[in-house]
Order: structure tokens, then sequence, then C-alpha cells
């Protein structure tokens, strides 16, 4: 058996009508059971026979309800995709596959019998969230994954590079 259950998740970005950098997020009853900061990214398990992108796709019809024509999907290689997380039910630990999701400017995320509340937060707003729970795990999985958006899609965060930036170095230190 494969000591790991692969998990995907969505990094949802979009730009507002303002030109403001946002990032979405679920509130999630799993995470809160867990005794975790109940806000945390689309995902799931993959399933037996899936792919990580089919899985992807699934996980944000099921959760928040978006169509392929609301998004690109882009990968984010190399580091996060390393992180694990705790064990699950059947022993195994999760290994995480992190997707960039860039929304159109208009989408509305819709809340779901898995995510009772989805919303856009700014990255200010992600720090704030932050001080009030996020465990240590996620917390340097945000923080490695605002500087590989930097890296990796450059032309997406144009104007918002020191605000990433800030966030990441800021999500990282709350204790």
């Amino acid at each position: 058996m494969n000591p790991y259950r692969e998990t995907v998740l969505a990094v949802l970005v979009r730009v507002c009508s303002k030109g403001q950098l946002q990032f979405g997020l679920i509130w999630s009853g799993k995470a809160q059971a867990c005794g975790e900061c109940t806000h945390t990214f689309v995902g799931g398990g993959v399933e037996p026979g899936e792919s990580t992108e089919e899985a992807l796709k699934r996980e944000l019809w099921q959760e928040v309800s978006l169509l392929p024509g609301q998004y690109q999907l882009r990968s984010i290689s190399h580091g996060p995709s390393d992180f694990t997380g705790p064990a699950v039910e059947d022993g195994r630990t999760k290994r995480y596959r992190f997707f960039l999701v860039h929304c159109h400017t208009g989408v509305v995320l819709q809340q779901s019998p898995e995510a009772p509340a989805a919303g856009w937060f700014t990255p200010q707003q992600i720090m704030a969230i932050a001080e009030q729970g996020f465990s240590a795990n996620k917390r340097t999985m945000i923080s490695a994954l605002s500087q590989l958006l930097l890296q990796q899609h450059p032309d997406l965060f144009r104007g918002s590079e020191n605000l990433l930036r800030q966030m990441s170095r800021e999500v990282a230190l709350v204790s």
C-alpha cells in the first residue's frame, strides 16, 4: 500500500475589479474538528484511478461550485508539493499537491455542505486570520507558497510583490 494519501489543494487567486489581489479560502468543519483555524484551502483526496488535475476539478466543483470556464489552472511545482500532513484514518500520511487556480474577476465562491462558508481575502486579511490559529504546518505552507507564487508566476502578481512578500514573512512569524 502507498504510504501516502495524495491530496490536492487549490491556491485560489483573483484580482478584483479595483485591482486588489485576493485569495479564496473556505471555512471548513473538518479543520475545526482537528483544532485548527477553520479557514483553509479548497481541496481533498485523490480517488483511486483519478489524476491530480481531475481530483482538483472535482473538489473545486464540490466545495465552491467553480466550473472550468471560470478559472485557469497553473501548476505550482517544487517545494509545497513535498509537504506532508497528519495521518489520515487508514494510517497513511497526506502528501499535498498544490495548484494555482487563477479565477476570473467576477467569480463568486459558493458555499456547500463541505464548505459552509467561502470567500475572497486580501493578503492583510490572511495575516489577521493567521493570528487566529493557523497550524505551524499551514503557516509554513502559506509562507512557502507566497515565495513560489512570486517566483513561478510573477505576471499574476505584478504590483502586489511587496504585499505578497510581507504576507509570507508575517504568516511565518505568527506563533
